[in-house]
């Protein structure tokens, strides 16, 4: 295990503890009178997801976090295994799990990602009843986490599905008090990427001239490959954040 002692962020608002141990990385920004969690756990040998998933529930148990959101990487048919492993742990999941696979049916993991936080009060956001998000407050900002959003009718095509799940962001912001304005990062992971790529990027350039998105701040954007269990076209996710401080701001970083 390595073990990097607090650093001082950048913009001083945040230390910054690093935890490096086999199959597990760990980041902590202490902020105060909380603290926001980045955690990577990564398969040990041959071992199924349940050893992986309970080192990241460990984590989370240690600093009594809640989960904001969870992105496992090819689980593949170990799905409900790791569905299993995370409530008995963790108890219901009340946050956004976004699955991703590699659409080549390669039976490794590859891993889990989990963002988190520890004492702050964290709200759920539902749709047909599934987990879509989490909501927080820390006193200066108000900040909403998407996951796991796409079409239910994967009859639809590329397009349309990806015009549904940019339309399901703007309602689903508007629960909240936010607009797509307030969205900082975007991530979009497109089952057979290079087959419509060109579609989407339309698609996405019409929603956002008619939302005024190109008036102002830009989101950071991933956009890459990636199929999910649900035969859906495009899987999303965001970060808003709309400051309750003057003192706040979102900005581009060069």
């Amino acid at each position: 295990m390595s073990d990097y002692p607090e650093q001082l962020a950048p913009d001083r608002s945040a230390t910054v503890h690093r935890r490096f141990s086999r199959g597990l990385h760990e980041i902590v920004l202490h902020r105060g009178s909380w603290r926001e969690l980045f955690l990577t756990a990564l398969p040990v040998a041959n071992e199924g997801p349940e050893p992986m998933l309970e080192r990241l529930a460990a984590v989370v148990e240690r600093h009594d976090a809640r989960i904001l959101s969870q992105t496992l990487f090819h689980i593949a048919e170990h799905r409900q295994a790791a569905l299993d492993t995370i409530q008995q742990r963790l108890g219901p999941i009340r946050w956004p799990i976004t699955w991703l696979e590699d659409g080549e049916g390669s039976p490794h993991l590859i891993g889990a990602n989990v963002h988190a936080v520890a004492g702050l009060d964290v709200a759920t956001i539902e749709s047909d009843g599934r987990t879509i998000g989490t909501v927080y407050d820390d006193g200066s900002a108000r900040t909403c986490e998407l996951g796991d959003l796409r079409d239910a009718d994967v009859a639809r095509s590329r397009p349309d599905q990806a015009r549904r799940v940019l339309d399901d962001m703007i309602a689903v912001l508007a629960r909240t008090g936010m607009s797509f304005r307030d969205v900082v990062r975007t991530w979009f992971y497109n089952d057979d990427i290079l087959d419509w790529y060109g579609e989407f990027n339309r698609v996405r350039n019409t929603f956002f001239t008619e939302h005024g998105v190109y008036d102002g701040l830009v989101p950071a954007s991933t956009g890459i490959g990636a199929s999910n269990p649900f035969g859906a076209a495009l899987t999303a996710g965001l970060i808003a954040v709309r400051p309750t401080d003057k003192r706040v701001s979102a900005a581009a970083v060069p």
